[in-house]
C-alpha cells in the first residue's frame, strides 16, 4: 500500500502530545520521502519529448511527482517549540496539540525545505484571510499527490511545484556523484 501525506479527515482526530505528534509528523514525511525517491525517476520535463505544457503552471505534463522526495530535515521539540514561540502554529491546549496545529507541522516541515519557515507563514496567514484550514490543507495534499485541481491556488500549485523540482534537482545531482564515483 502507497502511503502519502494524509488529507485533513486522514488526520488523528484525537490531541496528540508533544512526543505523539513528532513521532505521527516525522511519520508522514518520511513516508512521503520514500514515496517520492520512487516516482521522480519518472518524472519527465522534457519538451524535446513532445510533453505539453500547463500554461498556468509552466510544468510540462509529464507531471512532477512527489514520490521520491528526500525530505531530511526531520521536525524536532525543538523546532515545534520555537514555531510556538514565533507564532507559527498555535499554542497547546493543555499540552496537547490539535488537528489543524498537526496539518500545519506536516505543512512547515515539507514546505522547509524550499521556504524559510517566515515565508510559509506570512503565505498562509494571507491565504486563510479567504479560505480555512482544512481547505487550504487538502489542496496542499491534492498537489502534493498532483490530484490539483481548478479550485487549487495558484500559490500553492506553484510551493508544490518547487518543493517537486527541488528535490528533482537533489536526486539529480546525487545520481550524477555517484556516476563519478563509479568512473
Amino acid at each position: 500500500m502507497k502511503q502519502t501525506i494524509p488529507y485533513w479527515h486522514e488526520l488523528p482526530d484525537l490531541d496528540l502530545y508533544l512526543d505523539q505528534v513528532l513521532l505521527y509528523v516525522n511519520q508522514v514525511v518520511n513516508s512521503q520521502e520514500s514515496l517520492e525517491q520512487k516516482s521522480l525517476y519518472s518524472m519527465k520535463i522534457n519538451s524535446s519529448l513532445g510533453n505539453e505544457v500547463d500554461d498556468r503552471t509552466g510544468v510540462h505534463q509529464g507531471k512532477v511527482t512527489t514520490d521520491n522526495i528526500d525530505f531530511r530535515r526531520v521536525l524536532t521539540a525543538a523546532m515545534i517549540n520555537n514555531y510556538v514561540k514565533h507564532k507559527q502554529i498555535e499554542k497547546p491546549v493543555k499540552k496537547k496539540y490539535q488537528k489543524q496545529q498537526v496539518a500545519r507541522l506536516i505543512a512547515l516541515t515539507i514546505l522547509k525545505n524550499v521556504f524559510s519557515i517566515q515565508e510559509i507563514s506570512q503565505t498562509l496567514n494571507l491565504l486563510l484571510q479567504s479560505s480555512n484550514s482544512e481547505t487550504l490543507y487538502n489542496h496542499f495534499v491534492d498537489c502534493m499527490r498532483n490530484e490539483e485541481n481548478e479550485e487549487t491556488p495558484d500559490i500553492i500549485r506553484y510551493a508544490c511545484q518547487s518543493i517537486k523540482l527541488y528535490y528533482k534537482t537533489r536526486q539529480l545531482t546525487m545520481e550524477l556523484e555517484r556516476s563519478h564515483h563509479e568512473s
